[in-house]
């Protein structure tokens, strides 16, 4: 499970920047599908001004590769051993912030210009996630022991 979770993220990580090879005209036309798409079942009265609708898709897009990469990131992390699982508790949010910022900088050679503004809704959208995964695993381990307590104490009657 580790080596496919592994290779998960090596490939969202290739999607992100793969993505941001895309020069100006490409990454329009691909948003602009989606953005057609979305905006044809969310808005089906037309009230949304289109250029804005369009901004909000390309954030929404940032925000959940990025989602995607830290869940990818922190359930990793949570199949490594108990002592690596500890040794690598940032490994998460500084590898995703570290995309984030290569993501930007592949960006640069585009003319798409960067933004440090994007590189933050990208470490928003990856520690939402981590935050997420953290409290599911903190929950089941919980609910876990708890379960354990109660076959030990039926054990005992």
């Amino acid at each position: 499970m580790l080596c496919l979770l592994c290779l998960l993220t090596a490939a969202q990580t290739l999607f992100i920047w793969g993505n941001s090879l895309a020069g100006v005209e490409e990454s329009t036309a691909i948003s602009g599908g989606f953005t057609l798409i979305l905006k044809n079942l969310l808005d089906p009265g037309q009230k949304i001004d289109p250029e804005f609708f369009h901004h909000i898709v390309r954030k929404a897009a940032h925000f959940t590769e990025f989602f995607v990469l830290g869940a990818m990131y922190s359930l990793t992390r949570h199949h490594l051993s108990a002592p690596r699982r500890s040794q690598a508790l940032f490994l998460p949010p500084f590898a995703t912030l570290f995309t984030a910022v290569c993501d930007e900088f592949i960006q640069s050679f585009t003319g798409r210009g960067t933004a440090v503004r994007d590189v933050m809704l990208d470490f928003c959208g990856a520690v939402c996630a981590i935050a997420l995964i953290e409290l599911i695993c903190f929950l089941r381990q919980r609910t876990g022991e708890k379960k354990n307590d109660n076959q030990a104490e039926d054990s005992f009657e």
